[in-house]
């Protein structure tokens, strides 16, 4: 056999085909392996990101039916504002009147309300979106944590043991009665 015969049997042998396909599913194999790797940390911070948006989509009903579950941990809560007992607590409920109250309390006094005209402070029916950690109330570890004291009707009105959310951040909007735009209108016909 002289030499081009054998370089033409070698490329037609069995063994020369199976190295092929060996080093092309290597190839293919570092590729996904690759791929892989490279997918791994993004799937690793869905995982994160969802508890996050499970936690930011609690009610005050959720927390208050089911307290225990969030014990703990950091929620984003949003309601309209029952009762304000002084500038560091308030309850949160929805709108209607058969809902339950959560008490918030934070050691910052409360920010001031921009769009409200001739008033800066807090009030009843004002909404309110929270972010804090929920824990049981216990007025001398809540007052310790936020470094001052409570009103000592928060005391009286609202039971120990019960949730309360420590307020790490709050954001208000003015909700404008029904009362006061009414004021308004007949204030302005009448200079008419």
């Amino acid at each position: 056999m002289n030499r081009l015969n054998r370089v033409d049997a070698f490329k037609k042998s069995p063994r020369k085909s199976s190295v092929r396909r060996s080093v092309g599913t290597a190839r293919f194999g570092l590729v996904i392996l690759f791929l892989l790797l490279i997918g791994l940390p993004l799937g690793c911070e869905r995982e994160i990101e969802e508890p996050a948006g499970r936690e930011a989509g609690a009610t005050v009903n959720e927390i208050t039916a089911t307290p225990n579950a969030y014990i703990g941990k950091k929620v984003t809560v949003s309601g309209e504002i029952k009762e304000v007992y002084g500038p560091k607590a308030f309850t949160i409920g929805s709108p209607d009147a058969s809902s339950d109250e959560l008490l918030v309390v934070t050691a910052k006094d409360f920010p001031e309300i921009s769009d409200r005209p001739e008033r800066a402070e807090v009030i009843e029916a004002d909404f309110v979106q929270i972010t804090g950690r929920v824990q049981r109330y216990i007025p001398e570890k809540i007052q310790e944590e936020i470094g001052a004291a409570l009103d000592p009707k928060v005391e009286s009105d609202y039971p120990v043991s019960h949730p309360v959310v420590i307020a790490e951040s709050l954001h208000f909007t003015a909700q404008i009665r029904e009362e006061a735009a009414e004021g308004e209108k007949a204030g302005s016909e009448a200079s008419k």
